[in-house]
Order: structure tokens, then sequence, then C-alpha cells
């Protein structure tokens, strides 16, 4: 099954907790000067699969999808 790399906004110390909760990877970015952009990392068979799953993790918090990709895709 492949990974897929979803970029969440909002509270990223909220989001790790939730996303560990869950049993879902977390990659904070050390480029967001303002500390609230995370990936979370989630096996899945398609994007949508994949951001289903994270959107549940994070359980109706004010997160945004701002971008998905499947791991290792340029």
């Amino acid at each position: 099954m492949p990974y897929f790399l979803v970029d969440i906004r909002g509270d990223a110390h909220l989001a790790v907790d939730m996303l560990a909760k869950a049993g879902i990877q977390d990659i904070v970015s050390k480029d967001d000067p303002t500390g609230r952009r995370v990936s979370a990392r989630v096996s899945a068979d398609d994007e949508e699969s994949a951001v289903r799953r994270v959107l549940f993790a994070l359980a109706g918090e004010p997160y945004t999808v701002t971008a998905v990709r499947r791991e290792g895709a340029q």
C-alpha cells in the first residue's frame, strides 16, 4: 500500500498529538516560520482515502488540507 503526505495547516502541536493517538506519523515543517504546518504520513489506497483518514484523526478541529502527494512522487 502506498504512503501519502497530507499537508495540513492549523495548530501543529494539537495536530501532532491527535495524529499520534490515531497511529499516524507526523512531520513538522521546519521551513514554516509560523510553526503551524505539519504533514501527516499515512498509508492509503489513494489520495482521497489518505485525506479522509487524516481528517477523521483530527476529529473536526479547524484544520485545512493544503496539499496531498504520494510519497516519493515529484
